[in-house]
């Protein structure tokens, strides 16, 4: 990211294949078509960006997608791949197929930060000591 765009060479489409399921995949997907790249982006869900109705934005994000020309292709998943294709699977019956794919982008799950959970856990024994919040 810190290099932008620039560092895309190839006039195939660039995929992002979305496993996160949040907003992460579609962010990338809309910055990349706004560079004037071919972007499919490939969900196993029915929708983009599904988690992202709990926070009442999955219509919005799907729609800018569309508006942005992104290639949406729902109800798939990475089966394998090749320098040049990628062939996806149905989610639900398995049948496969290629796409064209100059770049592959995975958004997968994230590595969590839980450094202050493990400090905390380290010094459980004194919690005793820090007092206690009133009833």
């Amino acid at each position: 990211m810190a290099k932008g765009v620039g560092v895309i060479t190839s006039d195939r489409p660039v995929v992002i294949v979305d496993d996160d399921r949040f907003y992460m995949a579609s962010v990338l997907a809309e910055f990349l078509a706004n560079a004037g790249l071919e972007v499919t982006f490939v969900t196993p869900t029915a929708v983009v960006s599904p988690w992202s109705e709990n926070t009442l934005e999955q219509d919005r994000i799907q729609r800018r997608l569309v508006e942005k020309n992104v290639a949406i292709m729902p109800l798939n998943k990475l089966a394998d791949m090749s320098d040049e294709t990628l062939t996806l699977a149905c989610t639900y019956t398995g049948a496969t197929h290629e796409i064209a794919c100059g770049k592959l982008v995975m958004v997968t799950s994230r590595t969590p930060n839980d450094a202050l959970w493990h400090g905390l856990e380290a010094v459980k024994d004194r919690w005793a000591d820090a007092g206690r919040l009133p009833s």
